[in-house]
C-alpha cells in the first residue's frame, strides 16, 4: 500500500469521508470524496469541496493533483456521486 492523499498543513489537517470509486476517471482511476481542509485553529476554520484524488499516489506529494470539484461556499457538502 502507498499514501494517496497529502498531509496537512494545519493541525486537524485534511478529512475524506463518503468515497466513491471512479475507475474511469484518469489513466489509475480516482475516488471522488467529500474533502474537509482544516484552515487554522478555530473549529469555524474549515472549508468542504467534493475532491478527485488521483488513485496513482500523485496526490500524496503534491496537493495541487486533487481535483476540487466543487467551490467552498456550502457549509454541508455530502454524496459526491454523478
Amino acid at each position: 500500500p502507498w499514501p494517496l492523499t497529502p498531509l496537512s498543513e494545519v493541525g486537524g489537517g485534511l478529512r475524506w469521508v463518503d468515497p466513491q470509486v471512479r475507475p474511469e476517471q484518469g489513466a489509475a482511476g480516482e475516488v471522488w470524496c467529500v474533502l474537509e481542509e482544516f484552515t487554522g485553529p478555530a473549529p469555524t476554520d474549515v472549508r468542504r469541496v467534493v475532491a478527485a484524488v488521483p488513485l496513482d499516489g500523485s496526490a500524496a506529494d503534491d496537493r495541487t493533483a486533487v481535483r476540487e470539484l466543487s467551490d467552498d461556499r456550502h457549509r454541508f457538502v455530502t454524496g459526491p456521486r454523478l
